[in-house]
């Protein structure tokens, strides 16, 4: 879900992760500060938006694993 602004916690930007529902909120003056703040405390918001968890389980999945020759 892409950021958007919550009235209900005083305007700030709710981030909402797309596999598991986490939330991140942020009081941050612009949507490119938002995404900046979010991404410092381990968000992926592109493509998908994703907590730091699901991130980790997802990249871990589509990331090739090294090859170690010897």
């Amino acid at each position: 879900m892409t950021p958007h602004r919550d009235p209900i916690s005083g305007g700030r930007w709710v981030f909402r992760c797309d596999h598991c529902d986490h939330c991140y909120r942020t009081a941050a003056q612009s949507k490119l500060q938002a995404e900046l703040y979010a991404q410092m405390n381990g968000w992926a918001i592109h493509p998908t938006t994703l907590c730091p968890g699901c991130a980790t389980l997802f990249t871990g999945e589509f990331a090739p694993l090294a090859h170690a020759d010897g």
